[in-house]
């Protein structure tokens, strides 16, 4: 099915708030005051979207860096100074005549103001005289939703991330905007204080105001929260609708993987050449490598359960070690077809050093992990199948593992007691040859000279801040070699013990 088809059918809504028709806006064209030689050509940043956003709708707003997200949101709040062409409408009139606010990602704040201090003065600039008993009850309905009222007295300086989110969420909705914007809500936050802000924001949504937010690397659980999805690349519009429209839509176009096609939209164009890159590319590696390491071990972890009665009662027929392995094996297409399903489709929108050759190398990476995860998964599956918790067990040992792959603080700083941990992370060995094979191929990376913080200069610097391996190519085979092996025996021995107990009639 066509892109623009689906959206041309989501266009159709007898609810619809926000009209959006062929909106286009670009950069001017630049030129030199005294010779009016052109030094900037005009610059396309939103190239004919059109859509349509219906009452209580929350939509997340995805897309690469520089696919014009910030643009699209101060468009629809009717801000936009740039030479647009194209028009948004608000229940049917201009944008600018409609109650729309929009959120800025960075607060701006004066940090000496107690809370209390900071809302009144809004209220007083938004609606009036704050002791008004109608301004008075807005003001106190919002400290207590948004739950500000235990901070009333503390100085703006001595809240965390998420409080200030809150407090600017509580000083956008003092005049009751019908649309609320939001610009990267949850950057800068911890997953609590992003799941309590996008929590309040839902809430909102509930009561039948439009809520849109920009998110850049969403994890799953901020993602399930939103209603709609927009996808946005280059300017354009790609999709609008439900995760089920989603899904199916990537499921008639006949890919094996939705998720590949997330990552690589988010990650459209991304190169780590430059310092903003660095990150951009980790957080691609590290969800590459996930995608993989948690989805083949959770599809192996309940393998065993369903059967285990049978094979108990089937005992002495044939050998524990030929169920095993016939288990095992039965795992082997999804090892080799879903790293290169992921790899193909996801790095298809990013900029690989020697693009080919690249990408099969993370396939084969991926693999060696997908097989070391299915071991785990199966040696989980076999340990505990009898108390029937490894579905609560699992989610524990995956925090400490995956906190050994360095995507989310550096290896070398972790304490020493911890450190023997990293050798049974497939996570980490997954993450070490692929960064390896991605880094060590950038030589040089670009250093504004006007940056006020630390530049890292090439790709091997980004490993050595990692905490990367150098000999990566042995150490990581090895390394994947044996935790296959390690779990395979775990789950083989499981399976030996409950093949003794023998099978109840």
């Amino acid at each position: 099915m066509e892109l623009n088809m689906v959206n041309k059918q989501l266009d159709v809504n007898d609810d619809e708030v926000i009209r959006i028709n062929g909106l286009k806006v670009w950069t001017p064209e630049e030129k030199s005051w005294w010779r009016r030689k052109v030094i900037k050509p005009q610059g396309l940043i939103l190239n004919g979207v059109s859509g349509c956003i219906k009452e209580g709708e929350f939509a997340a707003l995805i897309g690469p860096s520089g696919a014009g997200k910030t643009t699209f949101l101060v468009s629809l709040a009717g801000k936009c100074t740039l030479p647009s062409d194209g028009s948004v409408t608000v229940n049917g009139r201009n944008v600018k005549q409609g109650a729309v606010e929009i959120v800025p990602q960075f607060e701006v704040f004066m940090d000496s103001l107690s809370v209390k201090e900071h809302l009144i003065f809004m209220t007083e600039m938004k609606l009036g005289n704050y002791k008004k008993p109608h301004n008075n009850v807005i003001l106190n309905t919002l400290i207590r939703d948004l739950k500000l009222k235990s901070h009333l007295n503390t100085p703006i300086k001595g809240l965390s991330g998420g409080e200030r989110r809150l407090l600017s969420l509580a000083s956008s909705l003092l005049s009751n905007p019908q649309i609320l914007i939001c610009d990267e809500p949850t950057t800068g936050l911890d997953s609590y204080n992003a799941l309590l802000v996008i929590g309040v924001l839902k809430k909102l949504s509930l009561t039948g105001k439009v809520v849109i937010c920009s998110v850049h690397q969403p994890s799953w659980d901020l993602f399930k929260e939103f209603s709609s999805i927009l996808l946005m690349a280059e300017g354009k519009l790609l999709f609008h609708g439900t995760h089920e429209q989603c899904r199916r839509l990537f499921e008639s176009a006949n890919f094996q993987m939705a998720s590949s096609l997330v990552i690589g939209t988010c990650y459209m164009g991304i190169s780590g050449n430059t310092q903003r890159g660095i990150q951009d590319i980790r957080g691609f590696l590290w969800l590459m490598t996930s995608e993989v390491c948690f989805g083949l071990s959770y599809n192996a972890l309940y393998a065993f359960d369903a059967e285990i009665t049978l094979f108990k009662r089937e005992a002495g027929m044939y050998s524990c070690s030929a169920y095993f392995v016939n288990r095992l094996l039965n795992y082997i297409p999804r090892c080799i077809v879903w790293p290169i399903t992921l790899v193909f489709i996801a790095t298809l929108a990013v900029e690989l050093p020697n693009h080919v050759v690249t990408a099969l190398e993370f396939t084969a990476a991926l693999i060696g992990a997908g097989f070391a995860s299915v071991a785990y998964g199966l040696g989980m599956s076999a340990v505990f199948i009898s108390s029937g918790v490894m579905g609560d067990v699992m989610p524990c040992a995956d925090l400490p593992l995956f906190l050994m792959s360095g995507a989310f603080l550096r290896i070398t700083s972790i304490p020493l007691w911890l450190y023997p941990l990293k050798y049974i992370s497939h996570f980490y060995y997954a993450m070490d040859a692929i960064s390896n094979l991605y880094w060590r191929q950038i030589y040089y990376i670009d250093c504004p000279s006007n940056s006020t913080t630390l530049c890292i200069k090439d790709g091997p610097s980004v490993l050595l801040e990692n905490g990367y391996s150098a000999n990566f190519i042995f150490e990581d085979c090895l390394g994947l070699m044996f935790i296959t092996i390690l779990w395979s025996l775990l789950a083989y021995w499981g399976l030996k013990r409950e093949e003794k107990k023998g099978y109840a009639y």
